[in-house]
Formats: structure tokens, sequence, C-alpha cells
């Protein structure tokens, strides 16, 4: 994306909250800048749970909190990508209320699954394994879930790429979904555009000039 340009993209992330790092925007290195700052060990305070917290994580709502994320002017250029493990403490189908406003959108939701979906496993950063209320943290792969997410937000085939432990190639996903996509160009006049405030200080010149 930021050798070819042209892509704005926005950043949710969520556990119990999701939260919107970054607003759709072309600046992708701000956006790598972003990802980099991310702790598994220091979350942001705006996705940690609340008393009024059922779950650590609520899929659902970070569906949500993407589609809301784009441009309403451009439907049918949109796309949320959701990288998750799938794993809900509380099995409560809450995922289905992203999956509705993500059809209602008309948004297509493409998941990418990561973890082990055979065995639960300690969470790691850094080679060092990551800690969670005196405890190490831990996952499993919930591809029924997921695959679930995927199925119910897709008109066709389910998009489910199941990563697990190794790197998606998420180049190749741009190349084959964005990529040949058509494309829709922003116009100028949609962007903010700055106001002219020089007469100000034009007045105020010419004001001191006068005296």
């Amino acid at each position: 994306l930021r050798l070819k340009g042209g892509h704005r993209v926005a950043l949710v992330v969520f556990a119990a909250r999701p939260s919107l790092v970054v607003p759709l925007t072309t600046d992708h290195t701000h956006l790598t800048a972003k990802l980099a700052e991310l702790d598994a060990e220091h979350p942001p305070p705006d996705v940690r749970p609340t008393d009024e917290s059922r779950s650590g994580t609520r899929i659902g709502a970070a569906l949500k909190a993407a589609v809301e994320a784009h441009d309403p002017r451009f439907l049918g250029f949109q796309h949320v990508v959701l990288f998750s493990d799938g794993d809900d403490p509380v099995d409560d189908r809450e995922w289905e209320t992203g999956v509705t406003a993500a059809r209602l959108a008309g948004v297509p939701v493409h998941v990418v699954g990561f973890g082990d979906p055979d065995r639960e496993t300690p969470l790691f950063r850094d080679g060092k394994p990551v800690e969670f209320a005196d405890k190490w943290a831990a996952s499993r792969l919930r591809e029924d879930v997921l695959k679930a997410v995927a199925s119910a937000a897709a008109d066709g085939a389910p998009d489910y790429t199941p990563a697990r432990k190794d790197a998606p190639r998420m180049a190749d996903f741009v190349r084959t979904r964005i990529e040949a996509a058509p494309p829709r160009d922003l116009p100028d006049d949609a962007l903010p555009q700055p106001k002219d405030r020089a007469v100000w200080f034009l007045a105020g010149g010419l004001l001191c000039l006068t005296i």
C-alpha cells in the first residue's frame, strides 16, 4: 500500500471495547508507526474492560466500529479485514451484531485467523510470555467462530484465511482483492480545504501602517 499509494486505510484495535486508533488516511507511514506503538501487555485504556464489560473480546463491537470508520460516499469500494483468534470467553454470539452492521452497510468482511486450533497456547511478545492479571495470557484459535463470521458476512463463499501460526500473505490479498477492484477517485472538493484568513493579517498591517 505504501509503494502504490491511493488507498485509504483505518485501524481499529479491540479487546473488551473497540478503539479507532487511526481514522481513514493515505499516510501509511503513520499507520505503520501506530501499529508499532501497540503493546499487548499495555493495551490502550479505551479497549480495556469496564465494570459493565461481559467479555474481553468483543468482535461484534469491533466490526461495527470498523464499518462506521468508512466514508459513506464510497459504497462498494470498501473492505474490512478482521485479524483475530476468535477466542471470546463469553460465547454469546456477540459477533452477529457486527456482521449485521457490515451487511447492512454493504461492506465485505475478510477474516484472518491466528493461533493454534488444537490447543490453548501462551502468547509471546519478543520471545517472552505476555502476562495479564498475574498469569500468562493464553489463546486458542476458534476457527468455528471466525468461519461463521466470514460466512455470515459474505454474499458468496466465506472469505476466511487460516493463517494459524504463520504470517498471512496479505500482499497477495491486496493484489487480488483490493487492486483488482475498479478504482474510485476522491474528488478534490471532497477534501477539507483550508480557509483563507490572510485578510486578517493584511487588515492588521494596514491598521498599523495607518497609525
